[in-house]
């Protein structure tokens, strides 16, 4: 396409959308360390309501690096049929379990759900008010999510392998965080928890046998396409059917991203 402004990308999405969008606002994607891999997901895999079409727009490419990986939802299921059926006959029955840790404390950007505590997550600061009155956060808030990772692909009426849990599985083994507690020291020498990829249980949650999530690792892999970014660049994604991931890069860049469904069209749960 030829290069454009983020005000035509915006009116871009908007005419190729056959329904109202999520919002008219267009908004950048992670905003996490450049030096951060953040590997195979479906956009809202982690929870039950998801975008069926993701849009990314490139406004300004790095000098070096970023570039947008994607793999077949569809292909990685069939292959894991052959390769690991107990993997997905197992996702499919107990699906699986996000845990997420929300920080007293704001950093930079909403990454792992930091936002929450901003002093306008709940609205304006009322500086009226008495300080007794106003909302102070003290400690950290613990979230799970509790999801399916096989979904139906609503037009294609085939099984999707429709999760983020290739993330888990690659920081626990970065930090060697399949048994308990979990925890880690970043380089930073701070100490922090990196769940392991888990299945949900009636009393307890079950990790995923790890080399069946390292055979999906290597599948995933084999059905790469890269794209390397240029001013201008939009990429549609049917989230239903495709992976995304992305590189790290060195210097400043811009991707920005717009979300969109279509009437009646949902990525139902497979029974198994």
């Amino acid at each position: 396409m030829p290069r454009i402004l983020v005000d035509d990308f915006s009116k871009f999405v908007t005419a190729l959308a056959s329904s109202s969008p999520h919002g008219w606002h267009v908004v950048a994607t992670n905003d996490g360390p450049p030096t951060d891999i953040i590997t195979w997901h479906n956009e809202y895999g982690v929870c039950p309501s998801h975008p069926h079409y993701v849009v990314f727009f490139c406004e300004k490419p790095p000098p070096s690096g970023e570039e947008t990986p994607g793999t077949s939802s569809l292909a990685v299921y069939d292959r894991l049929k052959k390769e690991c059926p107990e993997l997905l006959e197992q996702s499919a029955k107990k699906v699986y379990t996000y845990k997420f840790h929300h920080t007293a404390v704001q950093t930079r950007g909403l990454v792992g759900g930091n936002g929450v505590f901003s002093p306008t997550a709940f609205g304006p600061v009322d500086e009226s008010l008495p300080v007794e009155q106003q909302r102070k956060f003290t400690g950290g808030l613990d979230i799970t999510h509790r999801v399916t990772g096989i979904r139906m692909h609503p037009t294609r009426n085939v099984p999707s392998y429709f999760n983020a849990m290739a993330n888990r599985w690659a920081y626990a083994n970065k930090y060697n965080t399949w048994e308990p507690p979990y925890t880690a020291s970043k380089e930073d020498g701070t100490e922090q928890t990196f769940w392991p990829p888990m299945f949900s249980g009636m009393e307890e949650d079950k990790v995923i046998p790890k080399e069946w999530m390292d055979k999906a690792g290597e599948i995933q892999n084999e059905f790469v396409s890269t794209v390397a970014w240029e001013a201008g660049n939009v990429m549609v994604i049917d989230n239903f059917a495709v992976q995304h991931a992305r590189l790290p890069w060195e210097g400043h860049r811009t991707v920005l991203a717009s979300f969109w469904d279509e009437p009646g069209l949902r990525g139902v749960p497979m029974n198994w």
